[in-house]
């Protein structure tokens, strides 16, 4: 099994609860630092695969009352690691789910490339259509499609790679995966997009801040984690 930086590997057995960092909880929500490898939920036809929801669920109903649960607010895609949010009753995720623009105050990532991104800055905008057969994303008309912007910053970069930080205007599936694809730098490690080599051993994308209005008080909860050592290891070499 692969140390949680580099992600994990899974299958009939049990995740290795180590591996579960609750990063923010109280009586609302949890929120945890996934590693990458893990789902978020079940996989269609593959109940026996551990996800991110049957540990987070036990962890709640170990910590809390037996009759404690958990519900979904937002996922992550299985390769990508961080921040990620789950209601501890029905009343908090339904203000979340509902309200998710309103109630979410920033969400960003750190992805590494696999080629150098120009301009240093910028904006990506595009209508974002799933292929129902290939469940491939990718840009298409208006009429095909949901609207989807990504703000980007270009944090450093190498002959061959840039470290860049994500900031997501809207949720779409694999939003930031397919702009940054479609601009002649997908993210390492991201086959599904292009990606033709893995120098760090997982994709290179990480949700490492999470700013959220608490859906009963209306707090702001800052949360941010720091990027995979993985990450930043190959700009030094």
């Amino acid at each position: 099994m692969r140390n949680r930086e580099e992600g994990i590997k899974i299958g009939r057995a049990e995740v290795d609860k180590s591996l579960l960092h609750v990063v923010y909880e109280d009586d609302d929500v949890v929120v945890i630092d996934k590693p990458g490898g893990l789902c978020t939920i079940a996989v269609p036809g593959h109940p026996e695969i551990p996800t991110a929801y049957h540990m987070v669920d036990q962890y709640v109903k170990e910590t809390g009352r037996k009759r404690s649960r958990i519900w979904i607010v937002h996922r992550l895609d299985r390769d990508t690691s961080g921040l990620l949010l789950f209601a501890k009753n029905q009343q908090a995720q339904n203000i979340l789910r509902y309200n998710w623009d309103a109630m979410v105050e920033d969400r960003r990532y750190i992805a590494v490339t696999e080629g150098v991104l120009t301009p240093q800055q910028g904006r990506y905008e595009s209508y974002l259509f799933e292929n129902p057969v290939t469940k491939r994303v990718y840009s298409a008309n208006r009429e095909g499609g949901k609207w989807a912007a990504t703000n980007f910053y270009v944090i450093k970069s190498s002959a061959r790679h840039s470290l860049v930080e994500l900031e997501l205007e809207t949720g779409r599936k694999n939003q930031i995966r397919v702009h940054l694809s479609e601009h002649g730098c997908p993210i390492v490690g991201d086959t599904k997009y292009g990606a033709k080599y893995n120098p760090i051993g997982r994709m290179g994308l990480h949700a490492f801040c999470l700013t959220f209005h608490q859906p009963r008080t209306g707090e702001i909860i800052d949360l941010q984690t720091p990027i995979p050592e993985c990450f930043t290891r190959i700009f030094e070499e």
